[in-house]
């Protein structure tokens, strides 16, 4: 034997080791003795012709196979990403007999009941899906789904704390098992909707009362009302210590600097200076994180009112005497549809949370007027191959190196500085800003969480990601619903800290001008 060197092995005893047996699939009894509160099953729903007529109709269209499982959308489609609905993008109307279907179900509802979203489903044998609350933000309190081809045991877990009126049997912890007959009709509503989710185990058979029953292609459709999205959660409007550390603080202590490497030396963003100089004379438009006012006077013709959450870089971008409030860009103290024009340049990669971001989007298409377009850039996780800036993660900080002479001035005006920022050897004043860069097509997912927009152009603008968006009335909505409050599903702020003094960092001076944002 090479590995022992030559060295013959002796066997001085062996043993053979059985194969664990395979798990069997579990067994569900009859659906009717299932006690899930507000789960509905009705049988037959639909006759042999009808599912035949709406299988041929779904097999018709083009089915997205980016997931394991094929599936369709109509209506308004679903983003997998953000796990809500997209209304910026594109969507088909349900098909013909889908619409006659969906129209069936508003007698099962009642009370007006109208779908105006569908998804289509293709479960081949050993596919699944993992287990899941329908979105309580996107979607109202009824859900249909229709089974077609094929039977399959869908598994209900109580999500919320246990109950002893629901008590546990054969040790599932609160599992049911519900067999959906093929052409069969689930209705989930009240707490069936809200506090269980729902799975199906990815496997090739099912066990239904002691007999194994092997799985054949199934495609589910289901049916639900999209709402319109509901308030801000309030978690969005308290500013996290992070941004107010490493965004407010430092650019209150770095406005002068900021001014004269950005605003005077006009360091314009491309796609911006071209969206600005698009704008017809007469154009009102909200510079919503204006800084210093640097797109200030770009477009003569264009009256612009500009808000920054930094008093000293609105006292500075005052000096040309431009009409300037202090706010904060997730709740923009402006009236609503009354501009025709917006900017968010430079501001989303300084909010720390998803909620804020999104918060901050859709009080940009509440400035605007229908058909009015804005502008949102946010800085890149890509950089251009020339640039000096490298991230190795989405949440950053990014130095910044406030010279000898600027700090001067300020120890004189007694300016307030960061707990964090660092005085050097130099006499040069160090601080750290907090950056959430944006990867390629997180700024459209994004975007897609609003209601009543369109994304007319988007792309790369030297480092940075940058959308166009329009405002427009989506008569899909006409009559739908609010939708809860509910936070994105991110944590509430991100836990940062800065690197370490002498440690090696992202350099960043006022003088790099071109690949600063």
């Amino acid at each position: 034997c090479e590995a022992l060197g030559g060295a013959r092995p002796h066997i001085r005893h062996a043993e053979l080791v059985q194969p664990p047996p395979r798990a069997e699939p579990v067994c569900t009894s009859s659906h009717a003795d299932v006690p899930v509160p507000g789960l509905s099953l009705l049988e037959s729903f639909v006759s042999a012709e009808e599912e035949a007529a709406l299988a041929a109709c779904v097999d018709a269209q083009a089915w997205d196979e980016t997931l394991t499982r094929r599936v369709q959308h109509y209506g308004f489609p679903f983003n997998y990403r953000t796990l809500a609905v997209d209304f910026t993008a594109p969507c088909p109307p349900l098909p013909a007999p889908c619409a006659r279907a969906a129209a069936a179900l508003a007698h099962v509802a009642g009370g007006g009941w109208e779908a105006n979203q569908m998804t289509a489903n293709e479960y081949l044998p050993g596919q699944g899906i993992s287990a899941h609350v329908d979105s309580l933000r996107c979607f109202d309190e009824d859900v249909f789904i229709l089974s077609l081809l094929g039977e399959v045991v869908m598994t209900f877990a109580e999500v919320g704390p246990p109950r002893a009126a629901l008590p546990a049997a054969d040790g599932e912890e609160m599992r049911r098992h519900v067999l959906l007959p093929r052409r069969s009709l689930l209705w989930l509503r009240g707490e069936a909707r809200t506090s269980w989710s729902h799975a199906i185990s990815s496997r090739k058979s099912d066990k239904v009362d002691g007999r194994i029953v092997p799985r054949r292609r199934r495609v589910s459709l289901t049916f639900r009302r999209v709402l319109r999205p509901g308030p801000t959660p309030g978690v969005a409007w308290r500013t996290p210590e992070v941004e107010r550390e490493h965004v407010h603080a430092v650019y209150d202590s770095i406005a002068p600097h900021w001014n004269h490497t950005r605003g005077r030396r006009k360091v314009w963003w491309h796609k911006v200076k071209q969206f600005l100089d698009s704008l017809p004379v007469g154009t009102l438009l909200a510079d919503v994180g204006s800084g210093d006012g640097k797109y200030f006077g770009i477009n003569p013709g264009v009256a612009a009112v500009g808000l920054d959450r930094s008093l000293p870089l609105l006292r500075v971008s005052k000096e040309p005497s431009h009409e300037t409030l202090c706010g904060d860009a997730v709740h923009v103290p402006l009236r609503s549809g009354a501009f025709d024009a917006v900017l968010l340049v430079a501001v989303l990669h300084h909010l720390s949370t998803l909620d804020r971001r999104a918060a901050a989007v859709r009080e940009v298409a509440r400035l605007l007027r229908p058909g009015g377009r804005a502008m949102l850039q946010a800085w890149a996780l890509e950089q251009d191959e020339g640039s000096k800036r490298r991230f190795d993660g989405q949440d950053q900080f990014v130095a910044w190196r406030l010279q000898r002479q600027y700090v001067e001035q300020q120890a004189q005006q007694r300016v307030p500085q960061p707990h964090h920022a660092v005085l050097e050897e130099s006499g040069d004043m160090r601080y750290e800003r907090y950056c959430h860069v944006f990867q390629e097509g997180e700024l459209e997912d994004l975007v897609s969480t609003v209601a009543h927009v369109r994304v007319v152009e988007g792309g790369y603008d030297k480092g940075n990601w940058y959308v166009v968006l329009e405002k427009l009335e989506d008569e899909r909505l006409q009559g739908a619903g609010e939708g809860m409050p509910v936070t994105m599903g991110e944590r509430e702020s991100v836990v940062l800290r800065p690197p370490r003094r002498g440690a090696p960092r992202d350099e960043a001076d006022g003088t790099e001008r071109e690949r600063e944002s």
